[in-house]
């Protein structure tokens, strides 16, 4: 990603509301707290905001990330408590008692409340923080049935994909009219999350998370809420960066499950605290009487538009990443509104893990060791070392 080029001050003027200098007072906190200098300044009839002057580089934006977990995991204090309270930590696998020739990967989709719980805590585990599932949503975990207890493999979560998404919307006919976005998003999601949890992330699990991400499993749960809808397309990005290891190669099929059709322009909204959402999503409500899509990314963008900020400078504070697409199996895939076929079934998936990567992870003597060595309370050490904890 180019540097964020703010070696010169930028200054705008525009004229005063409460809305507007509620909105800015909240932004320049968002951005000072990240090293962006910014002033705000109010008058009667005019506020003034002065950004920069820097570089805002790269490696910024990774500290930035780490930054964000950290604050999340403080604001998550009161849960993560009860959560290891209430005994979290029995629901990992202790590496020294798994038999890799026993796995049994099994998707449970989240219904109660307890299992949306456990989701919960998982997607705080990933290092790099990931976003609610918003609108529609598919929640659900993924459970080693070989071992007692039921062990937890990973879990993944696809929400309603992003309303705009070049690279998407090109390949799949969508940028010709507005009848076929809407049709089109209808009928896909966006695998907002996705990861193996130790020991299993070890051996490569994370490739087997997102494959079934995408089964047949999946696409009968869409229908199963969503009907007649059905699941005709699931997109995602890479956390990291371009290239994401665990979408790459899955060859359950020919070609693999995640074909990448291109890459983001680096918009995110991770910088931006809820405090400065909600002041954004006001502005637009008092300045043009409404504020339809409530998303929040084209919220900030109006918000920013409103106060006469160029938006580019202030709302592409992200990594580009790679988009990755996975659509049914053409050569099964039938129009029909009833159900979604053409996905690969879910022991399939699980099958060709155990084949083609498992069997490969298993032989080697340093993931033997380090699957061996793992313990479930080694993930309170990394996840509640800023929060203070006490686990014992």
């Amino acid at each position: 990603m180019p540097n964020l080029l703010l070696s010169h001050i930028h200054k705008t003027e525009t004229s005063y509301s409460q809305y507007k200098f509620a909105f800015l007072r909240c932004l320049q906190s968002d951005l000072q707290r990240i090293g962006i200098p910014v002033a705000v300044r109010a008058t009667r009839k005019t506020l003034r905001f002065d950004l920069g002057p820097m570089t805002f580089k790269a490696s910024q934006i990774v500290e930035l990330m780490r930054g964000e977990r950290d604050r999340r995991l403080r604001l998550e204090r009161q849960f993560l408590s009860r959560a290891v309270s209430n005994g979290i930590i029995d629901q990992f696998a202790c590496g020294s008692s798994l038999d890799f020739d026993s796995i049994n990967p099994k998707i449970e989709f989240c219904t109660s409340r307890h299992e949306l719980e456990i989701f919960r805590f998982c997607r705080l585990l990933q290092s790099v923080p990931a976003p609610r599932l918003l609108y529609r949503q598919i929640a659900a975990l993924v459970r080693d049935e070989g071992h007692p207890g039921a062990p937890l493999v990973g879990a993944f979560g696809l929400s309603s994909t992003v309303y705009s998404l070049t690279c998407r919307d090109q390949l799949l006919g969508w940028s010709r009219s507005t009848r076929a976005r809407q049709k089109g998003l209808r009928s896909c999601m966006q695998l907002s999350f996705c990861m193996a949890v130790p020991p299993y992330s070890y051996l490569r699990a994370g490739k087997m998370i997102a494959a079934l991400a995408v089964s047949d499993s999946v696409a009968g749960e869409f229908f199963r809420k969503y009907r007649p809808t059905s699941l005709k397309s699931v997109v995602t990005t890479s956390a990291n960066g371009l290239h994401s290891p665990i979408f790459n190669r899955i060859m359950v099929r020919p070609g693999g499950l995640y074909r990448r059709i291109g890459e983001t322009t680096g918009y995110s909204t991770l910088a931006f605290t809820k405090e400065t959402v909600l002041a954004a999503r006001t502005l637009v409500t008092k300045h043009d009487g409404t504020c339809p899509d409530n998303r929040t990314i084209r919220t900030l963008k109006r918000a920013l538009n409103i106060c006469e900020i160029p938006r580019e400078r202030i709302v592409r504070l992200g990594l580009r990443k790679g988009v990755y697409l996975a659509i049914p199996s053409l050569s099964n895939t039938v129009e029909s509104d009833r159900l979604a076929v053409g996905w690969p079934q879910e022991s399939d998936i699980v099958e060709y893990w155990k084949e083609k990567v498992l069997s490969k992870s298993s032989i080697r003597p340093e993931i033997v060791e380090r699957v061996s060595k793992f313990q479930p309370r080694d993930l309170l050490k990394d996840l509640f070392h800023d929060t203070r904890i006490n686990d014992e």
